[in-house]
């Protein structure tokens, strides 16, 4: 087995870095707050209809769970109506949806085409922060093998009165991932702390709680795929379309933007659908 130790406390990087305090989803909170009253849960997307006057949404309740669906449903339960619409969801999800008319064909190429890259994340919880009190004593980091799990990624905080700390034991793209997806969620934990024994040693088992969680972003029906990452050519081919406006539809959304798979490209992307809609 290779492997490579990043100890953030030995390697300073040239870059700055800032954290929001409380956790990321700081931020989307703070930017839902605003419009607490008007965010409808509970609804999936079934079609769009797009006249000469205005854009129809219609909707069915959101039912079961990740792991079981209700199928495509037939008749819409709710529907919503405007001047104008925005679609930020992933192209992998779009292209479930209905939309009437057609949309130009650049457009659809982009939507049945552009390529969204398979992610798992194993998580795996312990009873003390072992790797800070090993010879090496590092804080946070990560390390890169050639197991499996390929990237693990200790913690760089430590939880407030508690000892213990969850450790990203797997992180994997790609092909690596799709392995990972193949798995039960029993599988990937006994594995990933297989890898982990691999790198610390035994203590690894006498720490664990007994406790993980996983994400296959493959296999969530709201996202079906962890991004947009483009393939050779899709750049060229396949981008400039996604955030062409069609009609009275508009599309924002990390795919859209220069920096997919970033929070900061999805950010970019509202601000130009804003300026697009708003003169109209």
């Amino acid at each position: 087995m290779v492997t490579t130790l990043m100890d953030n406390a030995t390697i300073s990087p040239t870059n700055r870095y800032w954290e929001l305090e409380g956790g990321m989803d700081v931020l989307t909170d703070a930017t839902a707050a605003p419009l607490k009253n008007d965010i409808r849960m509970g609804c999936r997307v079934t079609r769009l209809v797009q006249t000469d006057t205005g854009v129809r949404i219609e909707t069915c309740a959101e039912s079961g769970t990740e792991e079981s669906c209700d199928g495509a449903p037939t008749a819409p339960d709710e529907c919503f109506e405007g001047d104008y619409a925005i679609v930020t969801i992933p192209f992998s999800a779009l292209r479930f949806r209905r939309v009437q008319p057609s949309m130009s064909y650049p457009k659809r190429r982009a939507v049945s085409d552009l390529h969204y890259a398979p992610a798992t994340k194993v998580l795996l919880e312990f009873k003390t922060r072992f790797w800070e009190n090993s010879p090496d004593g590092f804080t946070g980091g990560g390390c890169t093998s050639d197991s499996p799990s390929r990237f693990t990624y200790l913690p760089s905080h430590a939880p407030a009165s508690s000892p213990g700390g969850v450790v990203l034991a797997s992180y994997t793209w790609s092909d690596d991932a799709m392995r990972w997806d193949s798995l039960t969620e029993g599988e990937r934990y006994a594995f990933a702390l297989d890898d982990m024994e691999q790198l610390f040693g035994p203590v690894v088992r006498r720490e664990y709680t007994g406790v993980g969680a996983t994400q296959p972003w493959t296999r969530a029906r709201y996202a079906l795929g962890q991004a947009a990452v483009f393939t050779p050519g899709q750049l060229r081919e396949l981008h400039p379309a996604t955030r062409t406006v069609e009609g009275r539809v508009h599309f924002a959304g990390e795919h859209t933007s220069l920096k997919p798979a970033w929070i900061e490209g999805a950010l970019e992307s509202a601000v130009r659908a804003f300026l697009e809609v708003h003169p109209r």
